[in-house]
């Protein structure tokens, strides 16, 4: 009642300044402005719960509303509205009783309203409380743990923590699922739920301040801390790269667990940034969405079980304990994320709300089950609890709860007398579920974690420490970024050559190392890992100069402490080293010009791939600079991986020597340098001078040649420093005209290569490129820039290009009709419609896809390819293909992706073209793949392009028995568009489902 109260009052409050201001045009700006601020009030009642507080506050930035506008899009329309009313219903008050009222009074409703919102949890006080958690004065670790009580020598930090292994861990965070749901009206939703209630250990959770939104409840449960933070969701662990705060990551890293966080979304609210910083291992929002298809809310948790099972299995291979977290997503506001797929396992309920709590009830039990099937349950515990509360009144499911009792809870097969942490018939709350998860699942360790240090109330205690809290995070964080000019201050040396501090600067920005006073005869080398934002991300001090870099990063920064007076830096970005800058100060500056003047390679921006053994790898074959990079592994401070990089491609040498050829087909060796494999590497090497070719050998931590056979052979061949390689040494030779050119040396080589291609090469790659029967326009082809359109604009705007073959999707309406839609779940979504909705052929034609395409029915398709008599349908996701020829134009010019031997069969036997799916072939080995496809007479097959790297055996063998490949899944991979796939893997397969592409 309160609440709605103080809505009340401030409806007053703001009439009353309305009153107060005579200037017209000020008085409108100052009622938008309020008319705004009261309908976002009003609007945190409603689905929050509660009036403008911290929770809003954490979710009321760009980055979350943007990304929560595609499925609250009613919501956002229902503010912009409801603010636009307030807006005329406040003009209308002003208009109506200006005239009416004195305005000794209205003084005296300003100054009484404003009193009343200013009183304990009220609309001011709340947003005063949002300003001075912003405004807490930063403080150093140990003191904010001094100012909670906390005694930093008691406080086990991550480098001090002790553990031994225990059983496996999986915990799975479900969203707004409260204890409401497991009782009263509700339960019937939940009957797997409840079965496990009753056979488990059970226990009532409260909800706590500073954790009752997903990222929040996210961080105390990995933590055992609130999460209070200046700034908002995903801006606050955007810089920083490790916490201090010891948390429950650090303990199962330290017992050697193997950790997986398995989220829809991660990159909603900060999550991907929370996780990266606590060293648990995560996947993209990419790898989602390739894998399960793009959805505004992340994927649907039918998916993320699905996901779940596949990895529980691979983490249970490993030779190494695992704890995998689940973050569920469909009982999400407003009104739950329908998936339609549940319906075969759930039957209707009232509200699809109800119908996603018993759809994630199911989920659950039959993740378990799985668990327990595989075995991998009697040795796992698991925990199952909600994020937080339903958040706001918008439920209609909440008038079935008991309203005064709510409360989340926490489930688990853990024994209940490892749980000490639990007392008897009391609460648990969400700070205390780091020590539970460790304890249940058995694992020792010495950590500590805010709730052991709480005597007492815990809630109050959070209460009352919230800027103390939000300080204790502040000050854990590390590490944040330098983006300009910066300098390295070595203070405080001593004459027994101790540095205490390095610290790093950047105007008021600053970041201090804590080198425990150690000697730097023990560390003499310090380096410095930054990323392309020039982050720091890694801190490392070694005596020897052997370092791991870090490939991905863009800059590495290495201190050559050589004594009190003399400091040599270098300095490597992508993959050059700078020379050895010299100081003779305790103070080095390096300016963005000292990074820029490197000379980078190139500005790339990718992983990468190492080449296998007796593998052959394609390299990027287009003109341009090839770049070597040969690692010496006699410990140069220099040393960088061996690599070699062309446009935008970057491969990590091999052990041994590699062979890399730039004519067509380009591809890599590896030889080691035992006698058998150098005999075959100078066999290689004669071929490869007969046949004029252009080639690069590059080593990479070699062995000496041990025959004096072989020595002789290669000096004949030329190559006389090769012949006398020294271990460990770098070296570098390239092979263009009839002569090598030889580099070697003990420091790390750098060496730059020109090619072009030659002109059989291009002449193969024009044929290609310029070939209609290997380009299947993709969904009809890219119109716009969109693709999956399967429109009637997309084929004539394709057409107009020069395709020929076009792909189109193929499903049926309720009512038994053909259409072209990729799946009714994005077609629904695309235009509006409810999941539940059902769509008859008149309502699909009626309808211009995304607004402005048009659709195509059986209708539109025949018209279409009976006016263009040169097109070529070729289909996708239909299987039945007697079916669906004999509703088509031109069975002729008809070729059927098919996805069963039942289908193929059915197929030939009607004089259909087929192309047989990988679905075909599952479960088959090779041997047995290539029987079936002689058996079924099978020409073409669809493989993704994913799959080419590890079958290019089978798939040169196929297009050696005329087999025509095409390849889908373009442009999934970063650099890996269409263009990318003609020029570096065309000789393994036919064709391509291409988005776009240039005949010309």
């Amino acid at each position: 009642m309160f609440p709605f109260i103080q809505i009340i009052i401030l409806l007053f409050f703001c009439s009353a300044i309305l009153f107060l201001i005579s200037n017209a045009k000020l008085r409108t700006v100052i009622s938008v402005i309020l008319s705004a601020f009261f309908s976002l009030e009003c609007c945190s009642l409603y689905y929050g719960g509660s009036l403008i507080d911290y929770k809003f506050y954490q979710h009321f930035n760009f980055n979350d509303v943007s990304k929560s506008i595609w499925f609250l899009w009613k919501e956002a329309i229902f503010l912009i509205v409801f603010t636009i009313v307030v807006f005329l219903l406040f003009k209308f008050i002003y208009t109506r009783f200006n005239t009416k009222i004195k305005k000794t009074f209205v003084i005296v409703i300003a100054l009484i309203s404003f009193i009343l919102l200013n009183i304990s949890d009220s609309v001011f006080n709340n947003i005063y409380k949002i300003f001075k958690l912003n405004t807490v004065a930063e403080v150093t670790l140990d003191n904010a743990l001094s100012n909670l009580k906390i005694d930093e020598k008691d406080y086990v930090y991550a480098k001090d923590l002790k553990a031994e292994k225990g059983k496996n861990i999986v915990v799975i965070s479900l969203e707004s699922y409260e204890r409401g749901f497991l009782e009263d009206d509700l339960k019937k939703l939940t009957p797997n739920l409840n079965a496990f209630k009753n056979k488990y250990s059970f226990f009532n959770m409260n909800q706590g301040d500073g954790s009752e939104w997903t990222t929040g409840s996210m961080y105390t449960y990995l933590t055992g801390t609130p999460m209070f933070f200046k700034g908002q969701g995903n801006s606050i662990f955007q810089n920083a790269v490790a916490s201090k705060i010891t948390g429950i990551s650090h303990v199962l890293d330290k017992a050697g667990y193997n950790q997986l966080y398995l989220i829809g979304n991660p990159e909603f609210s900060g999550v991907n940034d929370l996780l990266k910083t606590y060293g648990i291992k995560h996947f993209e929002q990419s790898y989602y969405d390739e894998k399960y298809g793009k959805q505004s809310f992340g994927v649907h948790d039918f998916d993320l079980f699905t996901e779940a099972k596949e990895q529980v299995l691979d983490l249970n291979n490993k030779n190494a304990p695992f704890a995998l977290y689940l973050s569920t997503i469909s009982t999400h506001l407003p009104n739950g994320k329908y998936d339609e797929r549940m319906e075969k396992h759930i039957s209707k309920k009232e509200t699809d709300f109800e119908f996603m709590i018993a759809s994630v009830d199911f989920m659950i039990q039959d993740f378990i089950k799985f668990l327990d099937t595989k075995g991998i349950l009697e040795n796992t515990t698991f925990y199952i609890f909600p994020d937080h509360l339903i958040m706001g009144n918008s439920i209609n499911v909440l008038e079935k709860m008991d309203k005064e009792n709510r409360s989340l809870f926490l489930l688990s097969n853990a024994n209940k007398e490892n749980l000490s942490t639990i007392k008897a018939s009391q609460a648990i709350e969400q700070i205390d579920l780091p020590r539970i998860i460790l304890e249940g699942a058995e694992i020792k360790h010495n950590a500590k974690f805010l709730t052991d240090y709480i005597k007492g109330d815990k809630k109050a205690f959070i209460e009352n420490n919230k800027k103390k809290i939000l300080a204790l995070n502040e000050a854990s964080i590390s590490i944040n970024g330098f983006n300009k000019d910066f300098k390295i201050s070595l203070k405080d040396f001593k004459d027994s050559l101790t540095v205490n501090t390095i610290k790093l600067k950047t105007n008021d920005n600053s970041l201090q190392f804590e080198t425990d006073s150690l000697s730097i005869d023990d560390y003499r080398y310090h380096f410095f890992v930054f990323d392309e934002h020039m982050r720091v991300k890694h801190y490392k001090r070694k005596n020897d100069k052997g370092f791991s870099n870090h490939l991905d990063d863009r800059v590495n920064i290495v201190l050559d402490i050589k004594d009190v007076n003399r400091v040599n830096v270098f300095i490597r970005k992508g993959g050059l080293i700078s020379k050895a800058k010299r100081y003779f100060t305790n103070e080095i500056e390096i300016l963005k010009e000292d990074l820029e003047d490197l000379k980078l390679l190139e500005e790339y921006d990718f992983k990468s791939e190492t080449i296998v053994e007796n593998k052959y790898f394609k390299v990027n074959n287009t003109e341009g600079t090839f770049y070597v990079t040969s690692a010496s592994n006699l410990g140069s401070i220099s040393s960088v991986p061996s690599s070699i990089v062309l446009n935008n491609r970057k491969l990590k040498i091999s052990k041994g020597l590699n062979i890399i050829q730039l004519d067509n087909p380009s591809w890599t060796q590896l030889f080691k340098t035992d006698n058998v494999s150098v005999n075959k590497l100078i066999k290689r090497i004669r071929q490869l001078k007969q046949e004029n070719s252009r080639f690069i050998i590059v080593a990479d931590n070699v062995e000496e040649i041990g025959s004096h056979e072989l020595r002789v052979e290669l000096k004949e061949l030329g190559l006389n420093k090769l012949k006398s390689i020294h271990k460990g040494y770098a070296y570098i030779s390239y092979f263009e005209n009839g002569v090598f050119v030889e580099q070697m040396d003990d420091e790390t080589l750098f060496s730059q290569i020109n090619i072009t291609q030659d002109d059989k090469y291009k002449s193969q790659i024009n044929t290609i490129k310029k070939d209609p029967t290997r380009f299947i326009a993709h969904a009809g082809g890219a119109v716009d820039g969109n693709t999956y359109t399967n429109s009637l604009e997309a084929l004539n705007y394709n057409y107009s290009r020069g395709f020929k073959y076009f792909e189109l999707d193929i499903i049926k309406t309720i009512d038994n009709h053909f259409v072209a839609a990729h799946d009714w779940g994005k077609w629904k979504k695309d235009n509006f419609f409810k999941p539940e909705d059902t769509i008859t052929l008149k309502t699909f034609r009626s309808v211009k896809n995304k607004g402005k395409y048009s659709p195509l029915s059986m209708v539109e398709i025949n018209a279409w390819f009976k006016n263009h008599k040169d097109a070529v349908l070729v289909t996708d996701k239909v299987n039945t293909p007697k079916e669906f020829a004999d509703t088509f134009v031109d069975k002729n010019r008809l070729r059927m992706e098919l996805f069963s031997k039942k289908a193929i069969i059915e197929a030939n036997s009607n004089n259909i073209k087929c192309l047989a799916a990988p679905k075909v072939f599952k479960g088959l080995n090779i041997s047995q793949k290539i029987k079936l496809i002689e058996d079924l007479n099978i020409k073409y097959i669809t493989v993704s392009r994913k799959s080419i790297i590890s079958n290019k055996t089978y798939y040169t063998s196929l297009k050696d028995k005329g087999v025509k490949i095409y390849a889908y899944n373009i442009s999934f991979d970063k650099w890996k568009d269409e263009s990318y796939t003609v020029l570096n893997e065309m000789e393994f397969i036919y064709g391509i489902y291409a988005d776009n592409w240039n005949f010309n």
